[in-house]
């Protein structure tokens, strides 16, 4: 979906609440559009990727209890992953997230022809290289799940939702126009009678443990404090 459009299902940030063991008296580091919903869930320290890339110096060593990434990981390299194993204090863990088009549906089929010049997020994600960047850091083999996602909402909600993601705004300004009246003509024709569209996508969600096991052991069930 180049980067989530309305926000993430509760599903979601519950389950990151669970497998990273969130509470009110731990810090997260959130990096990603996604600092707002866990803020209900633990105390969020936001940063960006360039704060990340530049080693994160306002974060000391083993000083947050989990690191969420949302949407960004496949930007990192083994150095940006590195720094985020670093911060994390032991039994911490790294959770991730990408919001996708379900490309089950005749919709997001068409919205994918639609909009080569955002795939290169999502194609980034799905060729899968990040895994080894993830490994290259530090960490252990993620586990995953995978979430339901529908935006409904009107056409021209949605299509400028689409428009200003970070991808599209990097487009000169008649290429972005031209994407957008793209995007509204294929949602126009899949709008109900009501006027809204159902926009079908998913969330796919991952967490992983630091590899070095005198940080991480003893974490093969629940988030940290919660064993099974």
């Amino acid at each position: 979906m180049s980067g989530v459009l309305g926000g993430y299902p509760p599903a979601v940030i519950d389950w990151f609440d669970d497998v990273l063991g969130l509470a009110a008296d731990r810090t997260v580091l959130a990096v990603g559009p996604i600092a707002g919903e866990l803020a209900g869930h633990a105390a969020v320290s936001e940063v960006d990727l360039e704060e990340v890339a530049a080693g994160l110096r306002g974060h000391p060593e083993g000083s947050v209890a989990a690191v969420v990434v949302a949407e960004a990981f496949h930007r990192l390299d083994a150095a940006g992953a590195a720094t985020l194993a670093r911060v994390l204090a032991p039994g911490g863990r790294l959770g991730l997230c990408w919001s996708l088009r379900d490309e089950r549906y005749g919709l997001a089929r068409r919205l994918d022809r639609a909009l080569p010049l955002l795939a290169d997020d999502e194609q980034r994600y799905r060729a899968g290289l990040w895994r080894e960047v993830l490994a290259a850091g530090g960490f252990d083999a993620p586990r995953s799940q995978t979430f339901q996602a529908f935006r409904i909402a009107g056409v021209d909600e949605l299509a400028d939702a689409i428009a200003s993601s970070r991808v599209a705004r990097a487009l000169p300004p008649s290429e972005r126009r031209q994407l957008r009246r793209a995007v509204a003509r294929e949602l126009a024709d899949a709008a109900r009678a009501d006027g809204l569209v159902e926009l079908p996508g998913r969330v796919d969600g991952y967490w992983a443990p630091r590899a070095d096991r005198s940080h991480s052991s003893g974490l093969d069930g629940a988030g940290p404090g919660r064993p099974r």
